[in-house]
Formats: C-alpha cells, structure tokens, sequence
C-alpha cells in the first residue's frame, strides 16, 4: 500500500520530457490549505515535466575527467524562474566511446559547498556526478562563490571581478548559511514575503525546495548522454543527509547513502512540519538500498534515532556504519561506505556482507552483560569490536546536543568462542578458505557497568579488509584512501529496569587510572586525522574517570626532541615543555593551568568533557567575543611522542583545589594579610632559566609571595645604569623579569635592599659599604617610581645590626638615611597621584652571635639586636614611615634560632620580644615581618642533627621546619619566606634542587646530573655556578658547601624534604588568593579551639585564615602525637574579630565582620594526614566533606573523627559552593 501511494506521489513517468507548465512548477493550494502530509505536499510536482535550459557557465579537464560548472532550471515560481547551479564531472572517455555509466546527486550540507573534488574522485571511480550547489556556493578552480560571491549575485553586481553566476531561487529563498532575507529560517513552514504559499506549508519550508532541486538533478542526469538513467544513486551529508533521505523516495534512485543527517528530524512545534518534512515521513518512501553513515556522537544524525530509522524504511537492503567517538565527521574506513554501497548497487561489482548479527544477554551469572557478535564470514574480518555506552538518553532530542557529542564509548574486546576457535580449525586448508573460516562464528565481549540504574547503548564494528584501495572524497571533499571499509551492527538498547530485573550489577570501579596507552588504548580515543599523532578522548565526561576532589593531571610524555605538548581540555589549553633526549618527562596540571582563548583559567575539573593531546591547536573566541584564532604550541620536531600513565594525581593540598572564583590579583597588600612564599635569587644573564624557574610550582602555585634582593651593585653597577629604561643593567634586567613572572601569577613581590656599588659607595668598593650622603634617598627614587604598582611591599636593608653589611655606617646613619629616608621616599612615590598602596618595612637582624655588631649599638648578638629595635621603636619619623618592623626567621644555632639563651633563644621568642616591644611603645598598628629566612638541610658546619641519629640531613630540616615554621604563624607573624633553591645561596638551605633546564648541564658534565622522578628537567646534584649565558654557559663550582648526590634523602625528587612540610604550611595563603590573618590561639574572644583525644602531643599548633577570594575559612591543626584513631573538634569565630594585633581600629583596612552570620549553612573540606619524613610523601592521607552545618552562637565547628599529624580546614559557605558547582 505504501508503494502505491508513492508512486502516485511520484507520478511523472508517464509525462513526456518536454511538457512544460503554462505558469508555475507547483498548483496552488487548494481553497487556500496546505498539504498535510508526504503525498499532498508532492502531489502535481513532476520532476521531468519542465525543460532544463542548461547553461555551461565553464569547462575543463583534469586528469581525464571531464568538469563543468552548469545550470539548469528547477521551476517556475510565483511567476519567477529558479535556477540551480552545479558541478558536473564525468570521465572524459565515457563521452569518446559512447560509454553509459552510473550517475550520482551530491548534496553538500549546512555551509558547505558545491564541490569539484567530489565529481573529480567519482569521475575516476566510473561514475557521472553533480554536485549541486542548493545554497549557491561552489568551490572549483577559477570558479569560486563564497558567500561574499553570493552576494555579489543577489546584489547583481556584475562588473565586480569576483561576480560569478550561481543558484537563483528568484522570488524564494532557498539559500541558506546565510539565507539571502534577514528573516529566514531555512527549514521554517511559516508565510513569508519570500515563500511559495501564504499560510503555513511545507511547500515554504527551504527542505521541501531544495529537495525538489536534488529531484530536479535527477532529470538531469537521466539526460546527459554518458549516464545510464536506470543507474541513480543520491548521498549528501549533515543537511545533504537529511535531503538524501527526502529524494531517495524518487523511484529512480537505486541507490542512496546519507551522512549524519536524514534520521533525527522529529521533534518539531509545528503538526504540520513532522506530518510532513519529518525525517520518519521520508524514511518510510523509501525502497532503494541505503546505508546510513551514523557517527556514535553525531549531534545531527543521533545514533539513538537509527534503529527507527532502519525500521521505517521499506527496503529490505541496509547497512549501517558507527564510527566511535565521531561527531559530523569520519576517517576513510567508515566514509568509503557511500562508494562501495554504489559499487555494489549500480556497478555490482562489490558486494557488502551482511550486518552483524548481534546478542545482548543480560541475564548472566556473574551479573555482567555479555555482547555476542557474529559477523558475516564471506570476507576477512580484520577486527571485531563492540563499544558500548551508559549516557545514551530515551528521546534524545536536540536539547541533549553537548551530551550526544561527548558522550564516551566503552570499548570491549570481543574474544572467539570455543566454538568459532573448533570451526575456524576445521575449515578448509586453502589460504582464502582459511582467512574466511577464522572470522566464522561467534565472537563474545563482557560489559562491565558502572551503574545498574542507567540505560545501556552497545552495538559492534567488524572491519574488513578491501581487496584493494579504494580513494574518494570524503564528508568535507578532503581525498582519503583506504585498504578496509567498517560494517556496523544496529545498536541494542536496555533500560534500567531491564537491567536490574535481569540481576545486573555495577562493576566498574571509578579509576584513576584514565589511560596507560597500552594494547588497544586508541580504541577509546579518536581523530579525524589518523596519518597525525594527535589523539582525542571523552573519557574525563564518563564517571568512570570523573577527578576526585583536589586533583591534579598527571601522565608522562617521551619525545626525542625538544617540543611543545598541548593538552586541551574543552576550550582550555595547557602547554607544557618537553625537553626531549628520550627522557620521560612526568607531566602534572591543576585546573589553573588551563587557559581559554580569553586567557581564563579553568575553574575546576566538573563537567569537562573532551581531553585531547596535541601538538598544537587553534584557540577560539567564544560566541559573542570577536578576534582570530589563537595558536597554542608549534609544529612537533622529530618522531611522535610516546605517553604513558594518564592519571588523576589526587593531591591532598588545598593549593590544588579548583581556583573558583576566579582570584583578582589588585588587592593592596596590608599586614594584616598573611603569606608563605620563598626567596627567589634570578640569575643574571639566564633569562630562559629564569622562565624556567617562575613555572615551577614552588614559585608558580605554591606561593603567595617572592622575595627579591635588590642589590645596588647589581642592578647599578656604574652610574650610566641608573637609567633604567635606556640602560638598563644585565641584573636589572632579571630582576625585573622575575617581577613581571610573579605579577602574571597574581604572586605578591617583595624587593629588599642590599649592597652598593663602587661608583656610589664611599670606599670606591662595590659591596657592603655605606653609600655617598644622599645616593641611597635616589637609588630608592628610581627603584620605587619603576616599579610602581609592580612591587608590592619593600625591606629597606639587609641585617643592619652587623657591620660587614654596610662598613662605615653607624647606626644613627642606618636608622636615618637608609630606614628612615628610604621610607619617607618610596612612600612619597607611592602616595603619588595614582595613589597605590604599599607596604615598607625596616630589617632583618642577622641570628650571628658573635658577629660584629653595627656601630653604636650596644654589645654583640642578640643585645645588639635587642638595642637596635629599641631606637627604632624610639624613632617617630620612621615608626611613622614603615608599616612593619623585621626579623630572620631561621635555624640558626640551636637549629631554632637560639642566639644568646637569654634575650633570644629562638626566633619566635625574638618574635614575641619584638611584639612586646611595639605593644609597650603604643605601636599596635605596627606589625612584625619575616626579612630572610632559612632551615639548613646538609651536613654543612651550622647545620643541627635535630632527631639525634649522628647524621645532619633533610630529616632535620623536615622537622625543624614543622616547628620554626609552625610558632611563628601561630603567634602572629604573616609572612615567612624560604629559600627557593639551592643554588641560591652559599648555604645548602633551598626548598627545591636545581634543574637542568635546557639540557645543557648534562651535555657538558653529565656525572651531575640524574633523571627527576617528575619526568622534568635532571636534576643538578650539586652546588654550581654558570658562566656565560642559556646557550653558551660554562659551569664552575658553586660558593659555600659543594654538596653532592650522597647528601640527598631522595635524589630524584626535585624538592628537599622540607618543601613538603613549608607547602602544607602554604595553604594558610592560598597562593594567589587574597588571604587575611584570622583567629589568633589563645587570644580571648579570638581563640582557635581544638578538643579532643586526638589532639595530643608536644608539638601543637592552631592557625587560621580568612580567603578573601573564595569566601572561605582555612584552619591547620598539627598534632605531634596524633595516633589516627581519636578525635579533635575544631571551632573558629564565624567572622573576622577584633584581634589584639590584626583586624582592630589601628588596621589600614577594617575586614570585621567578613564570614559568615549566625543561621548561614556552611560545611567542611577535611585533608588530615602525616608527611613521611623519609620522602615527603602523604602518609594515610584522608579527604572529605562534611553535610550542611549551621553557624551557632557565631562558631563554625567540626568534628575530625580521626585526626592525623597535619590536618587542614575549609569552612565555606553552604549556597556560594552549590552556586559554584552549578
């Protein structure tokens, strides 16, 4: 019945060629209604009726094919002619010898155009072909129209050199991408000023007009003289495939083939539009052998909506063909299909297997689904692959685009049962007989789910093998060619209720493991571009692999030669520096360094959905923003990388955690702000190891803060070097270079002063000497007005209790011209207009005994010391200046800071002497900063063998650093600052290990240097220094201790073992978050409490901070003696307090108040853990989030159930994270 009424749709046969219509194509509606279904809408219309009037608008061979631009007539409408446009190739010897071939209609898709190659690839495969150009554009050589070319048409600028003739829809619009009237919407049945019917029609609609063209194109063929008419065939992709579909109901199409389109267009606002142009009405006209090329990921052409399709078509002949992972484009093997399908239907000269037979059993004993896959034995199968899903969706529609792109496709490895292996042994003994019978029988995979409560999608791939290549031009006309074609089984589905009642269980574990790049890892990733390494995955969009809290992306990369890897996450690139010689580099990225082409980071790793790895790749605006696409990474040098252990790195730090919001880096540095950051020495004349250094995470993320010696000497060595912009020195520069590295991070910088130079100095010597009256006020001028707004805070000397630091200086002339007078300058600078603040504090006081003490101050050590914070309290002009008062904050000595017993017997007791000192003198809105800080990790002479096992090592400086560092933050000190590296200083006391960053250290002196266990840069196992530049350098032996590899507890870590106690420490400032001081232990009305048996030991400490940026309170809690079994519960005020010494009347900015009220919901991120003395590594680390608490008699309090040695604190806002993570 269908057939019948079809051909009654269809009936022109009988009309002879050349009748033509008195006035339009199509009747008028009758009584002014609209067709209301398939028949109706092309009742009157026949195809063959008019005169084509072709015109040859150009001609041409090429490689023996004969190519030609025409035109011809599609219809009379509304008085008007429309004229199609098209690309016609045949090869040229079929015109010569009178040879009859198969003729085919290509129609292009959404903003694609009519294409040459497409007529060229087919012409050499034996086929005649137009190339329609239903929305005027065409691409052929010398005869290009774009959509500017269009235009052009429409505007009928014809003395335009660029003017080209192309498809004229007359008084329609059947253009599209864009549509000639402002006001179309293509596939639209409503009236308009350019539609063929005044009342809603599909006869409006542009799918209705442009398939009655390819109908047209039809007629066109049947009468070139080379096309055998009884041999039509018809493909098109995206909108080409849903106007496939709609022409191969033509009864003389014996063949059709779309492309990701003509199965998905059903859901509709208008009755009319899915009576009529829905894509299931046109499947069920169709009788001719199809095959459909579905991608897996399609957006336009769902996989979900195939099984339908295959249903409503009347033909008994069908394939389909799934590539995995593909979206609206494929690789040779699946787009060869359209070819060997025409083979095989208008030439007969190939044939398709049959589809697989498929079984989908659920109900097995072990509870996981079992695939079974027989594949038609006539060909060598090559591969047998099933691929299956959870994140199909029942009724997915358009709404679900960004799911059905990047959803992820398990694979399954399909294994031969018993019985397939019996048969495939008694087969024949013949070599083809043999390769067809060991493809025979069944081929079976397991299912593993990781959840039993969502549907189930899988279906199989065979590839088979050609018996030789086939080449044509692809979905986007790019020449592929290929050795094997791919033939898909139809895709089966389960519902959760089928699932569960057959017994079915989850048992796919969440892994962190993402991809070991093993056996047939490239089976779950894709490209487009095979003959390229680049590869893509979805895996990160499947729960399987979702991150875990706090974590970091980790994988090693192997290259050969030095090159740039970009890892892209959705619209965020990564780039990361391979420094080759076929090492493995360990690889390891937090959100943070994602940027999008805006230069926005990634807030964090929820919802991402795409992760690929490449060489590099375009980054482009979004929609609404305008500019160029921005290149990210370089063309790859030498040989494919190799990868290997793809991982989430789940770090148990909250400097890991997502940067969400997104932190602003303006705010003004005050002393109530808290900072852990590190000493950082940039080398001068090595600018690319400085850019080196400012990415390591030490500097990059770790830190809040960089403090930078500002040696007068250095940055002015003569006098012409005063003038930085003209002149500026080598030392100059690198500083000026670490400062611009650290604002780009968000990383406050401090720069302290140190030194003179010969030209300035009183002596005629460079170094430690006292300066010219007066040099000194200009030497700041010129620093503070260059850096303006770059530098944050200032330290105006270096230790000045000691003489050697500025010989022939008094301390009246200290205190006076270089305190004093360095303050009041570089605060007139800053107090300029544009005012900026800035924060400018006084000296560090050298630990030394028994140093020589400073001229004028009484005695040596710590009563020098003692006597020098006296006259600076005592001094009103420079309490009025500075904002802060110093001290060095080191292990010196004792390995606490001892340096008298008496007066100091430790740097936190120098600290409280310090406080007491201002407190006495009514200095409470002074503050007490760390200048230069150090702990000592080598067997060197001032190390401290702490743990007393005869050995001074890293493990002393572990543990010295949990204390030093753990009583000053405690107390009240906001800053501390380590020593970054261990080159800079004589001393053995950096956080971290020098890196061979360009290779060249190993190049010249290879016993130095060994692999780092992060897949970086070697690792330099020795104090050294470098003479010359990044590519020319020569080594000499580093000052001071020259250590070596023995001296190291864990040699191929990059970092010593006290960075890891000094990290954990960081999170108290966030990074480059803004980060105030809180609570204060003991302090009455302000107090950090924690009870509980698990907080227990010598060792304890309580210190919190308020972020600024995230809205959140962070709280560490060490505990000496913790055993990870009791319990400790922590409460902090709710809001910023009155403090005794922050956050009262005398701060430069009042943050009371700031948190969270009585009644706010709030709940709790808990990282409690121990740090291995032996490697640094987490020891039993635990993370976890508590339920929704309520803020109680203005307390935010938690409970830790079993508290180990370090444990960290976020207390946030309940509504700002459920806002967050919408």
């Amino acid at each position: 019945m269908k057939l019948t009424k079809l051909m009654l749709a269809f009936a022109f046969l009988t009309l002879p060629a050349s009748v033509t219509q008195a006035v339009d194509t199509l009747p008028p509606l009758q009584d002014g209604n609209a067709p209301g279904n398939f028949e109706q809408m092309w009742s009157g219309f026949d195809p063959r009726a008019e005169p084509l009037e072709v015109e040859l608008l150009k001609e041409w061979e090429e490689e023996s094919v004969t190519l030609r631009i025409v035109r011809f007539r599609i219809g009379e409408f509304k008085g008007t002619t429309a004229k199609l446009a098209a690309v016609y190739g045949f090869p040229t010897a079929a015109s010569d010898g009178g040879q009859k071939l198969p003729g085919l209609v290509q129609i292009h898709g959404g903003g694609q155009y009519a294409d040459h190659k497409a007529c060229l690839m087919n012409a050499k495969r034996g086929y005649a072909t137009v190339s329609i150009a239903w929305a005027g554009r065409i691409s052929a050589p010398e005869y290009r129209v774009s959509p500017p070319e269009v235009k052009l048409f429409w505007d009928g600028t014809t003395d335009d050199p660029n003017y080209r003739l192309t498809t004229d829809w007359g008084v329609l619009d059947g253009y599209h991408a864009p549509g000639r009237n402002a006001g179309n919407q293509f596939p639209s049945a409503k009236p308009a000023a350019w539609t063929l019917d005044d009342v809603e029609s599909p006869r409006n609609s542009g799918w209705f007009l442009c398939a009655l063209a390819a109908r047209r194109a039809l007629t066109f063929l049947e009468q070139q003289p080379e096309v055998d008419a009884n041999k039509l065939g018809v493909y098109g992709h995206s909108m080409g495939g849903k106007l496939t579909v709609m022409t191969a109901g033509d009864v003389r199409v014996k063949a059709a083939a779309p492309s990701c389109g003509g199965i998905s267009d059903r859901e509709n606002a208008s009755p009319l539009f899915r009576a009529t142009l829905g894509d299931d009405v046109s499947l069920k006209t169709i009788s001719c052998p199809i095959v459909f090329l579905s991608p897996a990921n399609d957006f336009h052409g769902r996989i979900g909506d195939l099984p339908a399709a295959v249903s409503e078509i009347s033909s008994t002949d069908w394939r389909v063909t799934c590539s995995p992972h593909h979206n609206h484009q494929d690789t040779a093997e699946y787009e060869v299909a359209t070819l060997l399908w025409f083979d095989q239907h208008l030439k007969g000269q190939f044939e398709f297997p049959r589809t697989p037979d498929t079984t989908l059993k659920l109900d097995t004993a072990d509870g996981v689904p079992v695939f079974t896959v027989q594949p038609d034995p006539s060909r060598t199968a090559l591969s047998v692959d099933v691929f299956y899903t959870q994140q199909g969706k029942v009724g997915e529609g358009p709404q679900d685009r960004e799911d059905t792109m990047s959803r992820f496709w398990h694979h399954a490895t399909a294994n031969r049962t018993a019985t397939a292996n019996k048969t495939a042994a008694a087969s024949g003994t013949g070599a083809g007989a043999g390769a067809a019978n060991r493809t025979m029988g069944d081929w079976s995979a397991q299912l593993p789910l990781g959840d039993a409560g969502k549907p189930l999608w899988v279906y199989a791939n065979v590839r088979y093998s050609l018996d030789e290549p086939v080449a044509g031009a692809g979905y986007y006309y790019g020449i592929y060619t290929t050795e094997s074609f791919n033939l898909s089984s139809l895709m089966q589905t389960a519902t959760p209720e089928q699932l569960r009642s057959a017994g079915v269980r989850a048992t796919l574990e969440p892994s962190l493991l993402i991809e070991d790049f093993e056996g047939d890892w490239e089976k779950e990733w894709f490209t487009y571009r095979p003959q390229e390494w680049a590869r893509t995955t979805y895996k990160l969009h499947d729960p399987t692999w979702q991150a875990p809290p706090a974590a970091q992306l980790s994988l090693e990369v192997q290259s050969a030669d030095r090159n740039t890897l970009v890892v892209l996450i959705d619209d965020y690139a990564a780039e990361v520096q391979v420094a080759g010689g076929g090492q493995w580099r360990r690889v390891t990225l937090s959100p943070n360094d994602f940027r999008d082409y805006a230069g926005d980071t990634l807030a964090d790793w929820k919802s991402i959905r795409q992760l690929k790895l490449s060489p590099a790749e375009h980054l482009r605006p979004r929609r609404g923003q305008t500019g160029k696409p921005r290149l990210v990474g370089a063309n790859w040098k030498g040989d494919a990388p190799q990868f290997r252990n793809l991982h989430w790195r789940q770090s148990f730090s909250f400097l890991d955690l997502p940067r969400t919001p997104k932190t602003k880096f303006d705010y003004a540095w005050t002393t109530s702000h808290m900072h852990v950051g590190v000493r950082w020495q940039p080398f001068i004349g090595f600018p690319q190891s400085n850019e080196y250094d400012a990415t390591r995470p030490v500097i990059a993320t770790d830190s809040s803060y960089v403090q930078l010696w500002a040696s007068w000497g250095a940055l002015e060595p003569t006098a012409a070097h005063t003038d930085y912009r003209k002149n500026p020195s080598p030392g100059f520069q690198a500083i000026e270079q670490a400062v611009d590295a650290c604002n780009a991070r968000g990383i406050k910088v401090e720069l302290v002063f140190f030194h003179c130079p010969a030209w300035a100095s009183e002596s005629g010597k460079s170094g430690g000497f006292k300066p010219k009256d007066g040099l000194f006020e200009g030497y700041a001028r010129r620093m503070a007005t260059h850096f303006k707004g770059r530098v944050n805070a200032w330290q105006l000397s270096h230790e000045a209790n000691l003489q050697g630091l500025m010989n022939g200086a008094d301390i009246n002339f200290m205190i006076d011209e270089i305190l004093t007078k360095g303050a009041q300058t570089i605060r007139s600078i800053y107090d300029a207009e544009p005012v900026v603040p800035v924060l400018i504090s006084t000296t560090g006081m050298s630990p030394c005994e028994p140093c020589g003490a400073r001229a004028g101050l009484n005695g040596n050590g710590a009563k020098a010391v003692n006597h020098f914070y006296d006259l600076m309290i005592a001094h009103p002009q420079l309490m009025k200046a500075v904002d802060a008062l110093n001290l060095n904050v080191s292990d010196h000595s004792s390995g606490y800071g001892n340096m008298d017993g008496d007066i100091i017997p430790s740097v936190w007791a120098q600290y409280d002497l310090v406080r007491r000192k201002l407190d006495a003198a009514n200095q409470r809105s002074t503050s007490v900063l760390s200048a230069e800080s150090w702990i000592v990790w080598d067997n060197a002479g001032n190390a401290h063998d702490i743990n007393g096992d005869g050995v001074k090592d890293e493990t002393d400086a572990g543990l010295k650093a949990v204390t030093i560092i753990g009583q000053c933050l405690q107390r009240g000190l906001n800053t501390i600052n380590l020593p970054w590296s261990d080159n800079s200083s004589s001393w053995s006391m950096g956080l971290t290990k020098r890196r061979d960053y360009n290779g060249r250290v190993r190049t010249l002196k290879p016993d130095i240097v060994i692999p780092a266990n992060d897949g970086g840069p070697d690792i330099v196992t020795r104090k050294l220094g470098l003479r010359g530049g990044d590519d020319n350098f020569t080594i000499v032996d580093g000052g001071g201790t020259v250590f070596t590899v023995d001296a190291y507890i864990n040699p191929p870590d990059p970092n010593h073992l006290h960075y890891y106690i000094w990290r954990w420490y960081a999170q108290i400032s966030g990074g480059s978050d803004e980060v105030i001081r809180h609570a204060i232990a003991g302090e009455t009305g302000n107090d950090i409490t924690v009870t509980g048996p698990g907080f227990v030991g010598d060792e304890r400490y309580r210190i919190s901070s308020w972020n600024r940026s995230r809205k959140c309170f962070t709280v560490l809690i060490h505990s000496g003696a913790a055993d990870r079994q009791s319990s400790a519960t922590v409460s902090i005020p709710s809001t910023i307090q009155t403090g005794k010494h922050y956050n009262n009347d005398f701060s430069r900015v009042d943050f009371r108040g700031e948190g969270s009220s009585d009644g706010d919901a709030y709940y709790a991120r808990i990282i409690t853990k121990d740090i291995s003395l032996k490697d640094g590594s987490d020891v039993a680390p635990v993370y976890f989030e508590t339920t929704a608490a309520t803020v109680s008699n203005g307390r935010l309090t938690v409970t830790v159930p079993k508290l180990n040695r370090f444990t960290a604190i976020e207390f946030v806002k309940h509504d700002n994270e459920s806002k967050r993570r919408e």
